[in-house]
């Protein structure tokens, strides 16, 4: 069935910005409140579904909304999960504000996410992260803000970008410009590969700028040591960087906790590392993590990551003395408690 109305998701951490954007596209465009939780935001946006008029809709979503959640509200044929209206997903269009790109990305606070309506359950999410995630599954970048900033800042911020999500259209906020991106790509059709899965499915190289945006991919069978690599990320790994990591993220494995396989993920000055639902689930048996970011020294980042694997003495001892190390990692507790 030929879906009646499509959808165009608006997303952007700064809401002056986003709400313009969004306005710019359709002076119809249904501006969601920014203090909704996750559950809120997909009933609005399923009961918006059942009243919006043919053709497309664009919805304003909250400046905390995750992308790779609100694409999943949509099923595989791109219509909504739940409810009865022929309804499809057409793009996720992020606004980003080149001037305060990095600043976004390197932020250390943290938002509280309510994650039902009773507010009895909550998460912190940090706040680089949902902008940096914004940006990795969006079909089209919209970029503000960039006017008052000289050619090579602007290089360094498009290049950025275009590793961040290789698969996004990108266009700068000129006069006229909202006809060269009312009719964005498919977010299905694009598919939303962010740049670090690229990078450890061997599809994404370095590129080139004012200054260039360096890859990393690195990959080792032996088991971290969570003590050794807490304390490298204190001094020894961003003074072996050279340059700057802006994002990182991946699998990794901690000889203290061999049977779950944990998501690596940083971003800017925020790192954290989160079990993965599934434990049994298909994963590497050692660590694939991407990093992206300027001036990087490989082999010295390579360096100081090894010197946090087990050491040959403490490998050998096998996994019963591993569980015995020092972990000063927060302890997983199952979702829900």
């Amino acid at each position: 069935m030929k879906p009646r109305t499509t959808f165009d998701l608006v997303l952007g951490v700064c809401s002056p910005e986003r709400r313009r954007i969004a306005s710019a596209l359709s002076d119809t465009a249904a501006h969601l409140d920014d203090d909704l939780t996750p559950g809120e935001t997909r009933q609005a946006i399923d009961g918006f579904a059942a009243i919006a008029p043919s053709g497309v809709a664009v919805i304003d979503c909250p400046s905390s909304a995750s992308a790779a959640d609100l694409i999943d509200q949509f099923d595989g044929t791109d219509g909504l999960a739940s409810g009865p209206f022929p309804v499809a997903l057409r793009s996720v269009i992020t606004v980003v504000d080149a001037a305060h790109l990095m600043t976004d990305l390197h932020r250390d606070d943290y938002f509280e996410v309510v994650l039902d309506g009773h507010g009895d359950e909550r998460q912190l999410v940090p706040w680089a992260l949902i902008a940096v995630t914004q940006i990795e599954y969006a079909s089209l970048i919209a970029v503000v803000g960039w006017r008052e900033m000289d050619r090579a800042q602007l290089d360094e911020v498009l290049a950025l970008l275009c590793h961040l999500n290789p698969r996004a259209r990108i266009r700068l906020e000129r006069r006229d410009w909202t006809r060269h991106i009312a009719t964005p790509p498919s977010v299905r059709m694009r598919g939303h590969r962010p740049g670090w899965v690229q990078i450890l499915d061997g599809r994404l190289e370095a590129g080139s700028g004012a200054r260039k945006v360096d890859t990393i991919r690195y990959d080792r069978l032996r088991p971290f040591h969570p003590e050794r690599l807490l304390a490298a990320f204190e001094t020894a790994l961003p003074e072996a960087a050279g340059g700057r990591i802006v994002r990182s993220a991946g699998v990794c494995r901690f000889a203290t906790r061999l049977g779950f396989p944990a998501r690596w993920d940083q971003v800017g000055d925020i790192v954290s590392f989160d079990p993965f639902e599934d434990p049994e689930s298909e994963s590497p048996q050692g660590q694939e993590i991407a990093m992206i970011g300027f001036d990087l020294d490989e082999k010295r980042i390579t360096d100081v990551l090894d010197a946090c694997l087990l050491t040959d003495d403490e490998f050998l001892a096998g996994p019963r003395t591993w569980a015995a190390l020092h972990d000063p990692l927060p302890r997983w507790l199952p979702r829900g408690v």
